[in-house]
């Protein structure tokens, strides 16, 4: 089950460009063997199909939001932009679970992730001062919730 969710994500990050295929088969075989040894004897839960759903399907507005912000930061210079780095702490023992919810942060304007650590995340923000640790934690708690199949393990 896990092999067609990693070949469903690779259609979704190629846009279904056929012309990759060959890679294909050896990135999903790798991501399949990647996962059965990282979670050999863990006990872990069938993957959530409907939680990975709703935890992906709110990147896009989530984007819209923040591209908003930037563009109107942007446009009106009278709005502070205070650019720097903050380290925001995330509760997940799986690794991967740290570096989808970087990728996730990542996708978002005016957010992007610098360094994936234990515990947490080093983010770069537009604005130093907004308070995204809330928001990146409930996003790691729902994929690891999601990619457990609600399990912790």
């Amino acid at each position: 089950m896990r092999v067609l969710g990693f070949a469903c994500l690779w259609i979704v990050l190629t846009e279904g460009d056929v012309s990759s295929a060959f890679l294909a088969v050896g990135a999903v075989a790798s991501a399949a063997a990647a996962d059965a040894l990282l979670n050999r004897g863990r006990g872990v839960g069938p993957l959530s199909a409907l939680r990975v759903i709703r935890v992906l399907g709110r990147v896009p507005l989530d984007s819209v939001k923040a591209g908003i912000d930037v563009a109107i930061r942007a446009l009106r210079p009278s709005l502070p932009i205070r650019p720097g780095l903050v380290r925001v702490p995330i509760d997940v023992a799986d690794p991967a679970v740290r570096v989808a919810t970087a990728y996730l942060t990542t996708v978002l304007p005016g957010t992007v992730c610098v360094a994936v650590e234990p515990g947490g995340l080093r983010l770069h923000l537009i604005d130093r001062r907004r308070d995204v640790g809330a928001q990146v934690a409930q996003v790691a708690q729902d994929l690891e919730r999601a990619l457990r199949g609600g399990r912790h393990g």
